[in-house]
């Protein structure tokens, strides 16, 4: 195992560099520059209703602007990539399998509309994920059959109930 550290940045392009990420670029890039390590730059696109290719190429001149170089990512390559999200979904689809075929996850049937309300109710008791909701993890019923069809089923993680912990 390798001593040399690999650190990255992992911007969404949902908007522009904001002053937290650039932060956190330059602690990143002045870490891995201070010990001879790798400075990886990720583009994290997988939101496909905000991410915009405008806001990918603010991104990528911001972080020249600040003087930051990258040893691996977009327009400079690198043997880890690719270097976009989406670009790697085949590598995602192949870890979902192999979970699946552990039991390590389970069908997920909630609406869009249920994970909002979910969000919100979190959010406005400052609290976190409120757990799955047991009938949103059971097969569909005819009606359901219908949203779905809009709606993708997701996967979600399954986990001992003895490593839950709640505050």
């Amino acid at each position: 195992m390798s001593t040399t550290p690999r650190v990255r940045f992992a911007p969404s392009p949902t908007g522009l560099l904001h002053i937290g990420g650039a932060r956190t670029a330059l602690y990143n890039w002045a870490f891995a520059r201070r010990h001879g390590g790798t400075f990886v730059l990720r583009i994290e696109d997988t939101d496909p209703t905000r991410s915009t290719q405008e806001n990918t190429d603010a991104i990528l001149r911001s972080m020249r602007w600040l003087g930051l170089d990258w040893d691996e990512g977009p327009e400079v390559g690198g043997d880890c990539g690719p270097y976009f999200q989406t670009q790697r979904m085949d590598l995602y689809l192949e870890a979902f399998e192999k979970m699946k075929a552990a039991g390590a996850v389970y069908p997920c049937f909630c609406s869009a509309e249920l994970i909002a309300e979910k969000r919100a109710k979190a959010e406005a008791e400052q609290g976190g994920y409120g757990g799955y909701a047991p009938a949103a993890t059971s097969p569909p019923t005819r009606p359901r059959r219908a949203s779905m069809r809009a709606n993708p089923i997701a996967g979600a993680s399954r986990c001992p109930w003895s490593m839950v912990t709640s505050s």
